[in-house]
């Protein structure tokens, strides 16, 4: 009986360990940076173009006026499903930052995604099953890409 009482709390002990770990959400970055001759009116066309929700980043660096650096002049997390009617359970997610350098832009395409075992933990941690808001890896990526192609 002792045994099995030692059992069970050892499964219940790793299991909150793993529920820890979930929480911290193992986000993965696979980024891509190019510079184009588009205008930021014409990245902008772009990027309105793509069916997704759009949600501005925070990414100003408070320093960078100090240093000289540049401020980027769009900085957008899109998220999406191209699946039909939006029915599939993963999200594509690609941060987009552009900055202006004179006679080009530099752009940044980062593919965001959640591994498995963290998504699956997270839903389980938050009792959402549903499993459709995390983005998939393969579907960041050829999101991401498919935006480089659009951009360059």
């Amino acid at each position: 009986m002792g045994i099995i009482f030692l059992l069970l709390i050892f499964c219940i002990v790793l299991l909150m360990i793993f529920k820890i770990k979930g929480m911290r959400g193992d986000i993965k970055r696979d980024a891509i940076e190019f510079d184009t001759q588009k205008t930021i009116q014409q990245i902008t066309g772009v990027l309105r173009s793509i069916k997704c929700q759009m949600d501005p980043l925070n990414n100003n660096d408070p320093l960078a006026a100090a240093d000289g650096g540049p401020q980027p002049v769009i900085a957008v997390l899109m998220e999406g499903n191209d699946t039909l009617f939006g029915l599939g359970a993963k999200l594509w997610s690609v941060q987009v930052i552009v900055y202006e350098l004179g006679n080009k832009r530099h752009v940044e395409l980062i593919a965001l995604s959640e591994s498995g075992m963290g998504a699956g933990w997270r839903a389980y941690a938050t009792g959402d099953n549903s499993q459709a808001k995390y983005a998939d890896r393969r579907k960041s990526i050829k999101k991401r890409d498919e935006i480089a192609q659009m951009l360059a």
